[in-house]
């Protein structure tokens, strides 16, 4: 079928063909053509005249990813209505897709191995989620190893619906930077983007800080 970027300007051409019953191409037929969502923007809107071919001829285009159902209707000269459907389907514009981050900094997170920051990782092409793979390089202070903190559920991931979630804690106080990568199923490699988390030492009971 018809696939076109949803950008909001890439346009989808349709062809409607009227004929009468013995095949003869009819102009200056009007033909209706509708969409089962005013996401998808018709030109012209609502009613087309056919040509000297018999075609009526519209344009569709749209900012919403999805496949569209056309309705074409036709009066014929007795009174009779033909109808005809199609569909069209627009996909997500991957190759101008953003990665984002948020937060993009956690100032005190209480390094108790127990408390949690969540980062959360959007892929997308304006308001359409975008496929495409996540990975991740942690950057911990010096001498803290992979088994003082936790980064859950996994370093790398496949983005569902644009949108990845992790969670992090550590033990050990410092200064940890998350590097987010990510590569769209179209093949196109995103700008990386960064989110830095302070962790600060846990207080002890008594008011004084444990030693690291």
């Amino acid at each position: 079928g018809n696939r076109a970027v949803a950008d909001g300007k890439t346009k989808q051409t349709y062809k409607v063909t009227v004929t009468d019953a013995n095949n003869n191409l009819l102009k200056d037929s009007d033909v209706t053509l509708t969409a089962s969502s005013e996401n998808l923007v018709l030109d012209p809107k609502g009613t087309a005249k056919t040509n000297e071919q018999g075609q009526a001829v519209f344009t569709g285009s749209t900012t919403i990813a999805a496949t569209y159902t056309l309705t074409a209707k036709v009066e014929q000269a007795n009174g009779q209505v033909s109808t005809k459907t199609a569909e069209s389907k627009f996909v997500a514009d991957d190759k101008n897709a953003v990665l984002a981050a948020s937060p993009e900094r956690v100032d005190s997170l209480v390094a108790d191995g127990k408390t949690t920051a969540t980062m959360t990782v959007t892929l997308m092409a304006g308001v359409n989620p975008v496929g495409g793979s996540m990975w991740v390089d942690i950057e911990a202070p010096e001498g803290v190893t992979e088994k003082d903190y936790q980064f859950l559920p996994s370093k790398a991931d496949h983005f569902s619906g644009g949108k990845i979630t992790r969670t992090f804690s550590t033990s050990k106080p410092g200064v940890y930077t998350f590097t987010f990568n990510a590569l769209t199923y179209g093949g196109y490699e995103m700008t990386p983007v960064k989110v830095t988390i302070n962790a600060v030492a846990a207080e002890t009971e008594n008011g004084e800080e444990e030693m690291p």
